[in-house]
């Protein structure tokens, strides 16, 4: 995983070109939230990687990935990517950016798609 807690992170980790956007959008969501921006207090960005697991996530998050309650999910198809938001109080979030790709754990997939849909059946997406 890649943490991201700056813009200057942004830069050194030399992100694939498909994920700078999204990934500087959302760093500067939360940059705009907080004039006084400090990542301890105010939260930072997780770009999941194809080395990660749900024991590794869990490291980060403090639970294990399906035991973990999102604020909230959407996909972003123009950058095939999962956006998931974990609070941790009301003013410490956590946005991990989940590329859509074959390396993707589909436990992981699986529980995206379910808290896209809510208790209904996962929303259909295009093929990987």
């Amino acid at each position: 995983m890649i943490t991201i807690r700056s813009p200057g992170d942004i830069e050194r980790a030399r992100l694939p070109p498909h994920l700078v956007a999204p990934v500087t959008k959302h760093l500067q969501h939360i940059l705009d939230a907080y004039p006084a921006y400090d990542s301890d207090d105010h939260g930072h960005l997780i770009l999941v990687t194809p080395s990660d697991t749900d024991a590794k996530l869990g490291q980060q998050l403090g639970r294990r990935w399906g035991e973990n309650g999102f604020e909230g999910v959407e996909y972003d198809a123009a950058h095939r990517c999962f956006v998931a938001v974990v609070l941790r109080n009301n003013e410490h979030a956590i946005t991990i950016l989940v590329p859509d790709e074959p390396w993707l754990d589909p436990d992981i997939r699986q529980r995206l798609l379910l808290e896209l849909a809510g208790d209904a059946q996962p929303a259909p997406l295009p093929d990987r």
